[in-house]
């Protein structure tokens, strides 16, 4: 097993270099041999056998190196499947699955979801469309070692091969775990950068057989092996809602593996029968569909409940992989008394799909019954709280600081329950963050991730408050993970483009701010939010129509805001923060948003 950017791998990625027979481009020879080529915001060095973005060296298996190699020295050229597999693999029969997955693990590392640089052409190729070049090499005269205790400035990379190891390792630490806000390094986290080297396992949809359907209990089931599985040492797990898709009939595990990224796809069902519960589960390799595992687990009675701990084991032992430390399995329902059981599970499965006030009162109501059947349910609390917070969210809520009251009572009673329970820390960060307190909120963040590792919607809230904590710098990596993680939610892609947007805007890269805030509203047009940014980017830019324009789009969307009004609902006093967002407020003051 490799760490993110071992030394081993980078060695791996600067051998493989001479075998690749890399074919010419037409016309010409392949200049690609030596030296470091720059595209876009990347750098390929050959002659260290590194991928590097920012000076941050990103980690790609070798075949994904060697197929960047061909990419860079032909760009702006359809380069065919065909012409990739005999570059990058001249003496082996693969198939057409290896390029996707290799094409995959290189978009995923530059974070080209919307292939803005690494363009498909059905049933045709690809092609790198960015102008490359040929960078200069400068020697660099050789600087005394720092003197013990001294710091090196920021932004400058540690001298000692060994430090730049360990500082990497910590970060990557830190991400997996969730460290405390003190620990968070000052650097940005680039966690993007070892995706391509973990493995990925999706879980799909359980199929439901219980008679009568118990769709709740299926996706309570694999909700829990989610949680669980992401503890996996160097595993990514992909969110439910991104997995949702493959279920049925459509729980094709090569489609699914190729979709969403994954390496791994666990599939499965779930049958109840009374008091019994049988669960079956297999683990495939997503590239062939070959099973790696497969059983049947029969539980009989809630207190029996033990799949987090039975599935993932063998899961673990599936990869050849080891847990962080001893795992112990939370058992979330079997604590449960019969009465609470199901209003909890119908609670939480309604809960995700609330879209009006009528149906957050109605899940309310199931979490209320489950409490007066067992109030000390610590999951039914944290549903409970999270039915506040929604309306709070929303704007329902007529009696703001009574139900923030409420869902702070009921998170820290879930908390207190169990210690252990990563959902009432992710609620702790919200009510933390309504009441104003950024450095809380994102503490608790911190500790939801400790938790549950790669969580995305913490992910994605971790990189929201490190920008209202002005650290614009520490934004992107966090969100491309969770983008990473749960591809197919738009919604969470969406917000994510948007507050990779406000970071870059935040660092005055107000063009690559607004291709962001493009891509927020092609994910979801209705997301106003992304069309007053654009709408204040145009206006400092004098773009004045297109300002205009993009004012309209937002008033259309959300109508009554005022600048005066935006301001008002502003949590963050980091003055560093203010001198950006005063900018903004700038922009829309002149694309005629009214005081």
């Amino acid at each position: 097993m490799t760490a993110a950017f071992a030394p081993k791998e980078l060695a791996m990625n600067a051998e493989i270099l001479p075998k690749a027979a890399v074919s010419a481009a037409p016309g010409g020879s392949d200049p690609v041999k030596e030296g470091i080529w720059c595209f876009d915001r990347f750098e390929l060095d050959l002659d260290r056998g590194e991928f590097r973005s920012a000076g941050n060296t990103i980690s790609l298996r070798p075949k994904t190196f060697a197929l960047l190699r061909h990419l860079v020295a032909h760009p702006a050229r359809l380069v065919s499947r065909d012409e990739l597999l005999g570059a990058v693999w001249p003496d082996v029969v693969v198939t057409e699955d290896s390029v996707t997955q290799c094409v995959g693990d290189l978009r995923s590392a530059m974070g080209d979801r919307a292939q803005a640089l690494l363009k498909t052409v059905p049933k045709r190729g690809y092609i790198l469309d960015a102008p490359v070049s040929r960078r200069a090499q400068i020697t660099q005269p050789v600087e005394p070692e720092p003197r013990a205790g001294a710091r090196s400035a920021p932004g400058q990379p540690a001298r000692s091969g060994r430090s730049w190891f360990v500082a990497v390792a910590l970060v990557i630490a830190a991400l997996s775990v969730g460290l405390a806000a003190s620990w968070w390094p000052a650097q940005p986290v680039h966690v993007d950068s070892g995706v391509a080297a973990r493995r990925t396992v999706a879980i799909l949809p359980f199929t439901d057989l219980s008679e009568p359907p118990s769709p709740a209990f299926s996706e309570a089931v694999a909700e829990d092996l989610i949680a669980s599985v992401s503890k996996l040492s160097n595993t990514l797990v992909l969110a439910l809602d991104s997995t949702g898709g493959f279920t049925g009939k459509n729980a094709n595990v090569r489609a699914a593996g190729r979709e969403l990224g994954a390496t791994h796809v666990l599939t499965g069902s779930v049958q109840r029968r009374g008091e019994i519960t049988l669960i079956r589960a297999q683990l495939q390799r997503s590239d062939s569909g070959a099973v790696l595992w497969s059983e049947r687990f029969e539980y009989v009675g809630a207190a029996q409940w033990n799949w987090q701990q039975d599935i993932t084991q063998r899961i673990a032992n599936a990869l050849d992989d080891r847990l962080y430390g001893e795992f112990q399995a939370r058992k979330s329902y079997a604590t449960l008394k019969p009465g609470a059981i199901d209003a909890t599970l119908q609670g939480v499965y309604l809960l995700r799909r609330a879209r009006s006030h009528e149906d957050v009162l109605r899940v309310r109501a199931l979490f209320e019954s489950a409490l007066a059947a067992d109030p000390n349910s610590s999951t039914a609390l944290a549903g409970l709280g999270f039915t506040h917070l929604a309306d709070i969210n929303m704007r329902w809520s007529t009696e703001r600081e009574r139900q923030t009251e409420l869902a702070s009572q009921a998170m820290e009673r879930a908390i207190a329950l169990r210690p252990d329970f990563a959902a009432a820390y992710y609620g702790r960060s919200q009510i933390s963050y309504i009441r104003g307190r950024i450095d809380d909120a994102a503490l608790a963040c911190e500790q939801a991730l400790k938790l549950w590792p790669n969580q995305p919607m913490c992910l994605r809230r971790l990189g929201f408050l490190r920008l209202e904590q002005g650290r614009p710098d520490e934004v992107e990596p966090l969100i491309n993970l969770a983008m990473r993680l749960d591809p197919l939610n738009a919604l969470q892609i969406s917000y994510g483009h948007l507050y990779i947007g406000m970071a870059r805007f935040h660092r005055h890269e107000d063009d690559r701010a607004y291709e962001e805030m493009q891509k927020a509203v092609a994910a979801i047009p209705q997301n106003g939010f992304g069309w007053h940014w654009m709408a204040a980017i145009d206006a400092l830019h004098g773009r004045d129509e297109q300002a205009k324009a993009n004012l309209a789009r937002y008033e259309q969307i959300i109508p009554g805001h005022t600048i005066g009004s935006l301001r008002a609902t502003e949590v963050s006093t980091n003055p560093q923060f203010w001198v950006e967002r005063n900018r903004f407020y700038a922009g829309l003051r002149k694309a005629g948003m009214h005081e």
